[in-house]
């Protein structure tokens, strides 16, 4: 979108509002906010319930546990820890 005082706008799509003196200034705008049932939240009730759900979602222990993985993981750990230290860097002079 080429923008009102030329050259070229990098700014995300938004609304376009027109101000004072015909000066046309961007709003932006943030994505719909999906419920659970994959409906959009329409009112502030709503849209309060999708944010604090998502706030929770962040913040909560993780409930899936792939103890494959873990093991994994756990023994790399272990056999790293238990290399010996490595000096590759060149004595300084």
């Amino acid at each position: 979108m080429e923008h009102p005082h030329g050259g070229n706008n990098a700014e995300p799509p938004g609304l376009l509002e027109v101000g004072q003196g015909s000066q046309i200034r961007r709003i932006p705008t943030n994505p719909a906010l999906r419920k659970p049932d994959n409906t959009f939240a329409v009112d502030d009730r709503e849209k309060a319930e999708c944010l604090a759900d998502g706030i929770e979602q962040q913040c909560s222990n993780n409930t899936i546990h792939d103890a494959t993985h873990s093991h994994r993981i756990e023994e790399e750990v272990r056999t790293k820890i238990a290399l010996e230290p490595q000096d590759d860097l060149a004595p300084s002079p």
